[in-house]
């Protein structure tokens, strides 16, 4: 009995898994012969072998399968306006409103080309919550007629809320009619009945007093439209060209005097403003809506247009267009002679110093002129008579055609019988 517990005591207290297959493999190499004991080191799976350190594993959690190792991926590349505009289910004029009210983020584009969008932006916007009816909710305009439904009020009550500068509109178009349509964001429009429910009741003389006489809602447009693209421009020279449009091209003439940055920011300015075509009957319609007419924001509008002149110049000049060398003036001709077009087949000097004589050629004797014989006087000749077409009458009066008789051979036939005479 006391071997017996020996034996299991020497068996209780045994090595590990890893001991006992490596003394299971020196039995197996003795009993094999000397191919298992020819002097290799005998390693198990944990141990690395020579030179290479030991990597310690996670601990395996019961009942859960080990997490891979993260993967190192590179980050997805930008995308174009049009392939972020796909991805959002937004039109073109939509997902320029996003940028502009600053829904995501873009940056400039690589030498002038259009922004871009990041990647990181758009799965920001597709995982949020209601995608995509919410995002279109975001950017949802509506008309004067429309607007005045959601709020519940007469369209020429909101007409005048809007004039007094209480409504700020964020698009506008030009109809078939030459008249100037304005949009206004549903989501803004909403935010107002909120906030002022007392202007959509009651008279608003009391409350907003006179109508002005200008309309504010181009110049509550224009202040809009500058701060949106301020928000998101980077480049000084685009921002200069945001104000200069503004302006408009006589101001911005005085005001710069070099013609080469006149024309760099006359292309850098925004889309709305290339609408106007000198000249056209649209552009007396855009005039008043794109350019400022007040003394007031005319004077923030120069003043910040030669601010950022000044740190466009730091930055960069202005493009200038090459200069393309003038060819040489032709020599004036001598008084007295011709030019000389021809040009001489030698130059002058290779031309030979000394005159060569000139072989003279033997004349040729004269041939002895032959008398004129006089001409014959030549007949008149007389043009032949045209040849008479056949099935033609000589006297050339064109045959008249018989009147068909509307009623046929046996109904005058009919007619004529005498039984039918009275």
């Amino acid at each position: 009995m006391a071997g017996k517990h020996t034996e299991n005591r020497s068996i209780g207290t045994a090595p590990g898994p890893v001991r006992r297959r490596e003394v299971a493999v020196e039995a197996a190499g003795a009993l094999a012969g000397p191919r298992f004991t020819s002097g290799r080191p005998l390693r198990s799976r944990r141990t690395p072998p020579p030179g290479r350190p030991l990597t310690p594993r996670p601990p395996l959690t019961p009942g859960r399968p080990p997490a891979p190792p993260p993967r190192t991926s590179k980050a997805a590349p930008p995308l174009l306006p049009a392939e972020a505009a796909d991805a959002l289910g937004l039109g073109r004029r939509e997902f320029e409103l996003a940028a502009e009210i600053g829904l995501f983020t873009s940056t400039p584009g690589y030498a002038g080309s259009a922004r871009t969008v990041a990647a990181q932006e758009v799965a920001r916007l597709r995982a949020a919550p209601g995608f995509p009816a919410s995002l279109r909710e975001q950017v949802r305009t509506a008309g004067t007629a429309e607007a005045a439904a959601l709020l519940h009020i007469a369209p020429s009550r909101f007409g005048r809320l809007a004039r007094c500068g209480q409504l700020v509109p964020v698009r506008f178009y030009v109809n078939r009619y030459r008249v100037v349509v304005w949009l206004y964001r549903v989501v803004e429009l909403r935010e107002f009945a909120a906030l002022r429910p007392d202007l959509l009741k009651g008279p608003l003389t009391e409350r907003l007093g006179p109508e002005p006489a200008e309309d504010l809602r181009p110049v509550t447009w224009r202040r809009r439209r500058r701060e949106c693209l301020d928000r998101v421009t980077s480049d000084p020279w685009e921002r200069a060209a945001l104000f200069a449009a503004q302006l408009g091209p006589q101001t911005v003439a005085a005001l710069v005097p070099d013609s080469a940055e006149c024309d760099y920011l006359y292309r850098l300015r925004p889309e709305p403003c290339r609408l106007a075509v000198p000249g056209s009957p649209v552009d007396a319609v855009l005039d008043p809506v794109l350019h400022a007419r007040g003394a007031e924001e005319r004077a923030l509008l120069s003043t910040r247009l030669g601010q950022e002149l000044r740190a466009a110049r730091t930055v960069r000049p202005a493009p200038r267009p090459a200069r393309v060398p003038r060819p040489a003036p032709a020599a004036e001709p001598r008084p007295g002679r011709a030019a000389n077009t021809c040009p001489s087949p030698v130059p002058q000097s290779l031309a030979p110093t000394e005159t060569m004589p000139v072989p003279t050629v033997p004349t040729v004797p004269t041939v002895p002129t032959v008398p004129t014989v006089p001409t014959v006087p030549t007949v008149p000749t007389v043009a032949p008579a045209p040849p008479l077409e056949m099935g033609k009458r000589k006297c050339g009066g064109r045959r008249k055609r018989r009147r068909a008789d509307p009623a046929p051979a046996r109904l005058r036939t009919w007619l004529r019988l005498p039984w039918r005479r009275p």
